[in-house]
């Protein structure tokens, strides 16, 4: 029993657990919530949903939805420089930890659009009509993910090697995805 308890005592466990609930929740998020009120996340994701937007509507012939996939495939590939990133500039124990988390966001979010698109259930469809309660529920459930991770862990090893605020970038970053989800 002693054993048990060292397990769940364990730093990197009840960081792993805590990344995999976190992520679980965040893709939820996303392809429930998010995506169901045209709404756009910040950061990677975010880049993904407006390539995904932009592939539908000028490039496939697809189904209006989405694709299944097509999102997790986008953010693999875009994750790939900051894993290397993490693994030279912040730590091993971060970068093993943000790998692990972009593999279960690949899944689930490629499992939850599988669930909305190909199967038709979204447990929040009856908000459909209602973007507010959408975004203030999107806000709820995704509230700040990542931000704290990027200013607390990223954050010296870019003002290290490139001087700028990072949250310039961030902000930048926010601002065009506004202007592009006005147009979309």
């Amino acid at each position: 029993m002693t054993k048990i308890m060292n397990i769940f005592k364990n730093r990197m466990f009840q960081a792993a657990v805590g990344m995999t609930v976190g992520t679980i929740l965040y893709c939820a998020a996303i392809v429930f919530i998010l995506d169901l009120g045209n709404f756009y996340a910040g950061g990677l994701t975010g880049v993904s949903q407006i390539f995904e937007t932009i592939y539908l509507k000028y490039i496939s012939s697809a189904n209006a939805e989405g694709v299944a996939g097509l999102k997790s495939l986008v953010i693999s590939f875009l994750n790939l420089p900051l894993f290397i990133i993490g693994w030279k500039g912040v730590s091993k124990r971060f970068a093993i930890l943000s790998l692990a988390s972009v593999l279960i966001q690949v899944v689930f979010i490629a499992l939850f659009e599988y669930i909305r698109i190909d199967l038709g259930i979204n447990p929040v469809a009856s908000m459909a009509n209602n973007p507010l309660m959408l975004c203030i529920l999107g806000g709820l459930v995704l509230g700040g993910v990542g931000t704290s991770v990027i200013d607390n862990n990223r954050l010296p090893y870019y003002n290290n090697y490139y001087y700028y605020p990072h949250s310039l970038s961030l902000y930048i970053l926010n601002k065009l995805f506004l202007v592009i989800s006005h147009y979309n």
